[in-house]
């Protein structure tokens, strides 16, 4: 399936660009201000209530902000918390698996794929690195 550009993808919606950068400016200070939101699950509903927002206008908003989808987004946040652990040497003295579920990842196969979509290669070569 080709993957159709946000530009050509957004041209019939409805949403002002004002909008799209209000919504998109909350949700980066909300992500950025309360971990909480990434490190446990947080429904599509949840993050729409937040943002005063509906779905459709959410998701639009993510993707062309970011080129994501919210759950690629997410991971992202997730991503960066596991590396900065890393980086501070937790594998040391933690496992893997351990350090996944403490920045929000629910499962091993979630985050190996993950990982492997963001930073393009195996974790156990990331470590030993």
């Amino acid at each position: 399936m080709k993957k159709i550009p946000a530009h050509q993808k957004y041209q019939d919606s409805h949403i002002t660009p004002k909008e799209l950068h209000r919504i998109w400016w909350q949700l980066h200070d909300h992500l950025e201000s309360t971990p909480q939101l990434w490190l446990r699950p947080t429904s599509l509903k949840e993050f729409c209530l937040l943002l005063n927002t509906n779905q459709k206008y959410f998701s639009q908003t993510v993707n062309q902000a970011t080129g994501f989808s919210i759950n690629t987004l997410i991971h992202t946040y997730r991503m960066e918390f596991f590396l900065k652990k890393i980086q501070q040497g937790e594998a040391q003295i933690k496992t893997i698996e351990g350090l996944l579920l403490e920045v929000g990842f629910k499962n091993r196969s979630s985050f190996y794929t993950s990982f492997r979509k963001l930073m393009g290669g195996k974790v156990t070569d990331f470590i030993r690195d």
